[in-house]
């Protein structure tokens, strides 16, 4: 399984989940990739619902996770010996996200949203 993350509390700027939502827009996740998400505050939910905003990202296939500690350190679904993931967090220290054998590769929002996807 091959894993992206976009945002944490620290990164998940409102700004870039919609620059993922649009690149996300009329396309799914690939299968073999597992995308969650974590917005910085409470408001995206609230917000992306009046907005049908985060829509695009929901029907793409990601998950999106309530605001705070939950994916970074590995508590949401940790990584596996030896997976892969790419995220906009903020650290990719040896077993942050799960098993210290994962690799953990850090990219811009923009990076992250477009990650292996089809129409």
């Amino acid at each position: 399984m091959t894993n992206a993350f976009l945002g944490s509390c620290a990164s998940g700027r409102d700004e870039d989940l919609r620059m993922a939502a649009r690149i996300l827009k009329g396309r799914k996740v690939h299968p073999k990739v597992l995308f969650n998400i974590t917005p910085r505050f409470y408001g995206f939910h609230v917000a992306g619902r009046q907005r049908r905003r985060n829509f695009p990202l929901l029907d793409a296939g990601c998950f999106i996770c309530a605001p705070g500690c939950g994916m970074c350190p590995g508590f949401y679904t940790p990584l596996a010996k030896n997976e892969v993931c790419i995220t906009s967090s903020t650290t990719n220290l040896p077993g942050r996200m799960g098993d210290e054998s994962a690799q953990v590769y850090l990219g811009s929002a923009a990076t992250v949203g477009g990650i292996r996807h089809r129409r």
